[in-house]
C-alpha cells in the first residue's frame, strides 16, 4: 500500500520575503556632524527657504545613501526596493548672527515639505546657543530624496552644532 499526500501552500512569496527582510534588517539611516565640525549657512534672506548641508558622518545606512544630485547638491536617498514608512528625528544646537531671529527647520522629500516634520526656534541674542528637535513620520518610495531646509524671518547666518538625523523604519 502506498500512501501519498499533497500539500498546497497558499502564500505570497514577496510578502514572506518582506517579512523576513524586516525581521533581519530594517531600513535605517543615522548621520551627524561630529564635535567641532559645525556648519554655518551662507547669508540667509528673510522668508527664503535655503537647503542646508546634510550631516555627512554616517554611523549607519541601510537602504539609504548620501548622493550627489548634480553640481555638489547632496541629499539622502532612500535606495530600498519598496515603499516604506519611516520615523525621522532631527536635532541640533544652533546659534545665529542676528538678534531676535525666528527660524524654521523643515524636512523635504523630493523638493516638497513633509507635513508635520518641522520646528521653529527663536534666538534672542547672537551669542545664544539654543537647541531644537523634531520628530515625524513619512513614507518614502524607492529613490526618494530627503533634504533639510531652513527659513528665517530676518537676514542672518545660522550655525548648526552637533546636528544629527535618525531615520528608522516604522514597525
Amino acid at each position: 500500500m502506498v500512501l501519498s499526500s499533497t500539500v498546497l501552500l497558499d502564500f505570497d512569496l514577496a510578502e514572506v520575503s518582506e517579512a523576513i527582510r524586516k525581521s533581519v534588517r530594517p531600513s535605517s539611516y543615522v548621520s551627524y556632524l561630529p564635535e567641532g565640525q559645525d556648519y554655518t549657512t551662507p547669508q540667509l534672506q528673510a522668508g527664503v527657504y535655503t537647503k542646508i548641508l546634510i550631516p555627512t558622518t554616517i554611523k549607519e545606512a541601510r537602504d539609504f545613501a548620501i548622493v550627489d544630485k548634480g553640481g555638489g547638491d547632496f541629499a539622502v536617498q532612500y535606495q530600498g526596493t519598496a515603499p516604506r514608512t519611516f520615523k525621522v528625528f532631527m536635532s541640533s544646537s544652533i546659534k545665529a548672527s542676528t538678534n531676535n531671529i525666528v527660524f524654521s527647520l523643515y524636512m523635504y522629500r523630493n523638493g516638497v515639505v513633509e507635513p508635520g516634520i518641522t520646528i521653529d526656534r527663536k534666538i534672542s541674542s547672537g551669542s545664544d546657543v539654543g537647541s531644537m528637535a523634531t520628530l515625524g513620520e513619512f513614507t518614502a518610495q524607492p529613490n526618494d530624496f530627503i533634504e533639510i531646509y531652513v527659513e528665517s524671518d530676518l537676514a542672518s547666518t545660522i550655525t548648526f552644532i552637533k546636528t544629527s538625523i535618525i531615520i528608522t523604519e516604522k514597525n
